[in-house]
């Protein structure tokens, strides 16, 4: 089924007479038709939503998606997303236990603040579930305060709190100091400092990082 097909199943409905004394039920049957309309064959964002071979399949192993794009068509950023959460809640949550799944988040801060209710609760439920279902879930962000600070929201928190390991990298000096006068006992002295003395990756060839595990801690050096 297309979107046209619901968008005519709601048109059958008004039209009926089931609904002829209805004025509430008709008036929001249509408001629905007209929502919808945009995503139908004929629609502006018809094509994004009735190809013949869809990305979003089963068969898939690895779907990658790129939103930079839709930021500028917010209608069209929300619908898409909405769409990428049902499949990956699907994926994650149906498919069976001992299959492994990964979700990986880049860019993160956009999602852990975005301005919807339900894109927070697809990530903190994902952070708290997922291991249940033998999944993961992977966020990367530019800034440890997108995680852990007073004005991060509960997603972000809950990302943060439910992750056995955090991958720390070179953060921004000033940023680094406003969070350690909030959270000082977050990292050790030695932690602190290795962290500060993690060098540019343009000059040194290679990103420095601290990998956390629980109350573990290591240093390694990332080439790409």
């Amino acid at each position: 089924a297309r979107v046209d097909d619901v968008v005519q199943f709601l048109q059958d409905a008004k039209d009926s007479d089931e609904y002829a004394d209805s004025p509430t039920i008709r008036g929001r049957l249509d408001e629905m038709i007209i929502l919808l309309d945009q995503y139908t064959v004929n629609g502006i964002y018809g094509d994004y939503f009735n190809s013949d071979k869809p990305t979003l399949h089963d068969d898939a192993r690895m779907v990658v998606l790129e939103l930079g794009g839709l930021e500028s068509r917010p209608s069209l950023l929300i619908a898409v997303m909405f769409s990428l959460i049902i499949y990956i809640e699907n994926r994650m949550y149906q498919s069976p236990r001992g299959l492994k799944k990964l979700n990986v988040i880049d860019e993160g801060w956009k999602l852990l603040d975005f301005k919807n209710e339900k894109v927070g609760q697809f990530i903190e439920k994902g952070y708290r579930t997922a291991r249940r279902h033998t999944g993961a879930y992977i966020t990367i962000t530019q800034n440890i305060v997108d995680f852990d600070s007073p004005t991060a929201s509960s997603a972000a928190r809950a990302a943060w709190g439910n992750s056995s390991y955090k991958a720390i990298l070179k953060q921004s000096a000033k940023e680094f100091a406003k969070y350690n006068q909030l959270y000082p006992d977050q990292f050790s002295k030695l932690e602190k400092d290795m962290i500060n003395g993690f060098g540019s990756a343009k000059e040194q060839w290679f990103s420095s990082f601290m990998l956390q595990v629980e109350a573990n801690c290591s240093w390694h050096r990332l080439f790409v």
